[in-house]
């Protein structure tokens, strides 16, 4: 009878032991969701000065005319070798100007609810320098299988669309893009600073990160590109605020 209540009592101090150290990992799992949640809640102490820094503001004065890009590249453009396009003519870009906008995407992206992919660009030049700049580069591209660039002013602002060909020099799978470009003010004031936001339309997301990344690296090697993060940071919660 001894040795079993010796036992009993055992299995008893054993079974509290055990569930104590239940009790201290609960109670820490808690404390360390706790954590992480109030830090997921918070917001980052540097965004209160980032906000204030940068705005999306609608650049009138320095913009010329849209239709005068056309002009210039028309006149420019000579006979010179590209490579063949899919389509037997290239009128789609006429047909593209002032077309709406139609974000196309397969049902396995409606059903898991993909958004698009999209990429910002911040530039330190103004928005003008920058829409003749990219249209200039994108329409150079021309050879490699760039198609249908085309330059409109929309109510929201001046925007830049194109498509990679099915057949095309990198021979990647095709896709649509637009970027819509703005005027940023720094401190209230004009600072030679713009942002693009590329957004895919229609076709392979890898195909669009792919032509994005090579104009950012095209634009870099200009010296047109936003390099300080902090700046770069404002300018992208900037456009994040007013709902772009």
């Amino acid at each position: 009878m001894s040795s079993s209540g010796v036992s009993d009592t055992s299995r008893g101090e054993a079974v509290e032991v055990r569930t104590a150290e239940q009790q201290d990992q609960v109670t820490l799992k808690k404390k360390w969701f706790q954590k992480m949640f109030s830090k997921s809640s918070k917001p980052k102490g540097n965004d209160s000065s980032i906000h204030t820094d940068h705005e999306i503001a609608e650049d009138i004065s320095e913009d010329g005319d849209v239709n005068s890009i056309d002009e210039d590249y028309g006149k420019k453009l000579t006979k010179r070798g590209s490579y063949r396009a899919h389509t037997s003519v290239d009128a789609a870009a006429a047909a593209a100007v002032h077309a709406p906008i139609e974000i196309s995407q397969n049902w396995l992206a409606r059903f898991f609810r993909i958004k698009p992919a999209t990429r910002v660009m911040c530039l330190q030049v103004s928005k003008a320098r920058a829409r003749k700049d990219v249209i200039r580069v994108l329409r150079d591209w021309r050879k490699y299988g760039l198609r249908d660039v085309v330059c409109e002013r929309r109510a929201g602002g001046d925007i830049i669309r194109a498509r990679v060909d099915a057949c095309n020099y990198l021979h990647i799978k095709p896709v649509s893009f637009h970027a819509f470009v703005y005027c940023v003010l720094e401190h209230g004031r004009k600072a030679n600073l713009s942002v693009m936001k590329f957004t895919q339309e229609k076709g392979a997301a890898s195909s669009f990160d792919r032509v994005v990344e090579t104009l950012e690296s095209v634009l870099k090697e200009k010296g047109l590109i936003v390099l300080d993060p902090a700046r770069k940071k404002g300018i992208e919660v900037s456009l994040k605020e007013a709902g772009l």
